[in-house]
């Protein structure tokens, strides 16, 4: 039986087939929603276990977006910065 399908205990009463994780703490599974809403990742909890989940794909996808749009501005402020062609055509733009 695939892991998905099955409907765990959720925190607040409930139960869900759509979890994500699981507090080892608490004994309650989370779903997406909860996890964020909880910030158990950004407390870097110990106790939390990640299940096997699209949204844990969605999130590295994310992940790996931002580092190449932060790649993609820092070259653009290098170029400005050392006075290459965009800092000419910035300064064309503003005079």
């Amino acid at each position: 039986m695939n892991e998905t399908s099955r409907e765990y205990k959720t925190f607040y009463g409930s139960t869900s087939k759509n979890s994500c994780a699981y507090c080892w703490k608490h004994h309650k599974a989370l779903t997406p929603t909860q996890l964020r809403r909880r910030k158990c990742l950004e407390r870097q909890c110990d106790a939390l276990c990640r299940c096997e989940h699209p949204y844990w794909i969605q999130r590295e996808k994310r992940k790996e977006q931002r580092a190449e749009r932060k790649k993609r501005l820092e070259n653009l402020y290098k170029e400005v910065t050392a006075g290459g062609v965009c800092a000419e055509e910035a300064s064309k733009d503003r005079g």
